[in-house]
């Protein structure tokens, strides 16, 4: 496991492809998981757009997709 202590250099901007953090598989692994635990669905365009290498970027897009979520639904009555 890896802890973000801040003494690690690790940043939220920090691309964990390029530190060696996170490869194509576990990229799988983390889209499969954020889809389940919060029941979303991300496009193509989403997930090939690289806002996913970084922890703010992980954030960014899963509250995005969360907020669209609830407007919709706010939407549908």
């Amino acid at each position: 496991m890896i802890e973000f202590d801040g003494e690690s250099g690790i940043e939220a901007d920090s691309d964990l492809f390029q530190l060696g953090l996170m490869d194509s598989q576990a990229y799988v692994e983390l889209i499969q998981f954020i889809e389940r635990e919060f029941g979303l669905r991300f496009t193509d365009e989403e997930l090939l757009s690289n806002v996913v290498v970084s922890l703010s970027g992980i954030v960014s897009l899963v509250s995005g997709a969360m907020d669209e979520r609830a407007r919709q639904n706010a939407l549908r009555g």
